[in-house]
Protein backbone atom coordinates (compact mmCIF):
# COMPACT_ATOMS: atom_id res chain seq x y z
CA UNK A 1 0.00 0.00 0.00
CA UNK A 2 2.35 2.70 -0.90
CA UNK A 3 3.45 5.75 1.64
CA UNK A 4 0.22 7.93 -0.01
CA UNK A 5 -2.31 5.37 0.96
CA UNK A 6 -0.91 4.76 3.92
CA UNK A 7 -0.97 8.27 5.65
CA UNK A 8 -4.36 9.07 4.55
CA UNK A 9 -5.53 5.96 6.04
CA UNK A 10 -3.72 6.59 9.21
CA UNK A 11 -5.07 10.16 9.32
CA UNK A 12 -9.17 8.61 8.29
CA UNK A 13 -8.68 6.16 11.78
CA UNK A 14 -7.44 9.35 13.99
CA UNK A 15 -10.19 11.62 12.85
CA UNK A 16 -12.71 8.36 13.36
CA UNK A 17 -11.25 8.48 16.60
CA UNK A 18 -11.29 12.23 16.96
CA UNK A 19 -7.56 12.78 17.36
CA UNK A 20 -7.09 15.85 14.81
CA UNK A 21 -3.89 16.42 15.98
CA UNK A 22 -2.62 13.38 15.21
CA UNK A 23 -4.22 12.92 12.14
CA UNK A 24 -2.63 16.65 11.18
CA UNK A 25 0.69 15.39 12.11
CA UNK A 26 1.39 12.02 10.19
CA UNK A 27 -0.13 13.99 7.22
CA UNK A 28 2.43 16.82 7.79
CA UNK A 29 4.93 14.00 8.14
CA UNK A 30 3.88 12.62 4.33
CA UNK A 31 4.33 16.18 3.39
CA UNK A 32 7.75 16.23 4.64
CA UNK A 33 8.78 12.82 3.00
CA UNK A 34 7.32 13.67 -0.15
CA UNK A 35 6.54 17.02 -0.88
CA UNK A 36 5.23 16.65 -4.38
CA UNK A 37 1.99 14.41 -2.36
CA UNK A 38 -0.06 17.63 -3.15
CA UNK A 39 -3.08 15.31 -2.21
CA UNK A 40 -2.19 14.90 1.35
CA UNK A 41 -0.78 18.74 1.88
CA UNK A 42 -4.48 20.03 0.66
CA UNK A 43 -5.83 17.94 3.34
CA UNK A 44 -3.79 19.13 5.95
CA UNK A 45 -4.56 22.73 4.98
CA UNK A 46 -8.33 21.48 5.01
CA UNK A 47 -8.46 19.88 8.55
CA UNK A 48 -5.77 23.10 9.83
CA UNK A 49 -8.81 25.52 8.38
CA UNK A 50 -11.42 23.28 9.39
CA UNK A 51 -12.56 22.98 6.08
CA UNK A 52 -13.38 19.39 6.24
CA UNK A 53 -16.56 20.02 8.00
CA UNK A 54 -17.65 22.20 5.72
CA UNK A 55 -19.78 20.54 2.82
CA UNK A 56 -21.71 22.02 0.03
CA UNK A 57 -23.70 19.74 -2.15
CA UNK A 58 -22.78 20.90 -6.12
CA UNK A 59 -25.96 22.33 -8.19
CA UNK A 60 -27.58 20.50 -11.07
CA UNK A 61 -25.53 17.36 -12.74
CA UNK A 62 -22.16 16.74 -12.38
CA UNK A 63 -19.74 14.50 -14.39
CA UNK A 64 -16.52 13.35 -12.87
CA UNK A 65 -14.21 12.82 -15.82
CA UNK A 66 -11.11 10.18 -15.34
CA UNK A 67 -8.44 8.85 -17.25
CA UNK A 68 -5.61 6.71 -16.71
CA UNK A 69 -2.28 5.53 -18.42
CA UNK A 70 -0.94 2.77 -16.13
CA UNK A 71 -1.33 4.41 -12.81
CA UNK A 72 -2.96 1.31 -11.26
CA UNK A 73 -2.32 2.60 -7.62
CA UNK A 74 -2.78 6.04 -7.99
CA UNK A 75 -5.90 5.14 -9.88
CA UNK A 76 -7.33 3.36 -7.06
CA UNK A 77 -6.50 5.93 -4.60
CA UNK A 78 -8.53 8.35 -6.42
CA UNK A 79 -11.67 6.10 -6.90
CA UNK A 80 -11.79 4.99 -2.94
CA UNK A 81 -11.48 8.70 -2.32
CA UNK A 82 -14.37 9.30 -5.12
CA UNK A 83 -16.42 6.49 -3.51
CA UNK A 84 -15.51 8.01 0.13
CA UNK A 85 -17.31 11.36 -1.21
CA UNK A 86 -20.27 13.00 -1.28
CA UNK A 87 -20.92 12.46 -5.30
CA UNK A 88 -24.83 13.24 -4.81
CA UNK A 89 -25.43 11.07 -7.84
CA UNK A 90 -22.94 12.46 -10.29
CA UNK A 91 -21.69 10.20 -13.02
CA UNK A 92 -18.35 8.62 -13.03
CA UNK A 93 -16.78 8.66 -16.31
CA UNK A 94 -13.64 6.03 -16.58
CA UNK A 95 -11.19 5.73 -19.45
CA UNK A 96 -8.24 3.37 -19.56
CA UNK A 97 -5.92 4.76 -22.03
CA UNK A 98 -4.86 1.65 -23.21
CA UNK A 99 -2.76 0.51 -19.76
CA UNK A 100 -1.31 -2.48 -19.45
CA UNK A 101 -0.57 -2.56 -15.06
CA UNK A 102 -3.65 -3.47 -12.80
CA UNK A 103 -5.58 -1.02 -14.27
CA UNK A 104 -8.31 -2.95 -15.54
CA UNK A 105 -8.72 -4.72 -12.88
CA UNK A 106 -8.47 -1.63 -10.29
CA UNK A 107 -11.24 -0.17 -12.89
CA UNK A 108 -13.21 -3.51 -12.70
CA UNK A 109 -13.12 -3.45 -8.79
CA UNK A 110 -14.68 0.25 -8.41
CA UNK A 111 -17.17 -0.29 -11.15
CA UNK A 112 -18.68 -3.04 -8.89
CA UNK A 113 -19.18 -0.30 -6.12
CA UNK A 114 -20.03 2.78 -8.38
CA UNK A 115 -22.31 0.25 -9.79
CA UNK A 116 -24.20 2.11 -12.78
CA UNK A 117 -23.34 5.39 -11.46
CA UNK A 118 -19.94 4.72 -13.45
CA UNK A 119 -19.40 4.57 -16.96
CA UNK A 120 -16.13 2.35 -18.59
CA UNK A 121 -14.83 3.23 -21.55
CA UNK A 122 -11.37 0.72 -22.27
CA UNK A 123 -9.00 1.30 -25.67
CA UNK A 124 -6.70 -1.26 -26.86
CA UNK A 125 -3.95 1.39 -26.73
CA UNK A 126 -2.63 5.02 -25.61
CA UNK A 127 -4.22 7.94 -27.49
CA UNK A 128 -2.50 10.33 -25.50
CA UNK A 129 -4.25 12.96 -22.64
CA UNK A 130 -5.89 14.92 -24.87
CA UNK A 131 -7.38 12.49 -27.02
CA UNK A 132 -8.66 10.66 -24.05
CA UNK A 133 -10.22 13.89 -22.04
CA UNK A 134 -11.87 14.59 -25.46
CA UNK A 135 -13.20 10.79 -25.26
CA UNK A 136 -14.05 10.61 -21.57
CA UNK A 137 -15.87 14.04 -22.49
CA UNK A 138 -17.96 13.17 -25.67
CA UNK A 139 -20.07 10.23 -23.20
CA UNK A 140 -21.19 13.27 -20.54
CA UNK A 141 -24.04 14.49 -22.17
CA UNK A 142 -23.94 18.12 -20.92
CA UNK A 143 -23.95 17.68 -17.33
CA UNK A 144 -20.84 20.11 -15.26
CA UNK A 145 -18.20 18.46 -15.84
CA UNK A 146 -14.22 17.62 -13.48
CA UNK A 147 -11.12 16.36 -14.73
CA UNK A 148 -9.83 14.36 -11.87
CA UNK A 149 -6.12 14.41 -11.58
CA UNK A 150 -4.75 10.61 -10.55
CA UNK A 151 -1.84 12.35 -8.30
CA UNK A 152 -4.30 12.70 -5.56
CA UNK A 153 -8.17 12.94 -3.64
Amino acid sequence: MGLINLAHLIASVALKLGERETAMSVLAGAVDAQPWRVSEALRLYDLARSLDKKTVPLPGSLAVLLYSFNKAEELDATLASLYRSELNGASIFMLDNGSSDGTSEVISKWQSEFGVQMKRIDLPVNVGAAAARKLAYEGTAGAGMRFCGLSGR
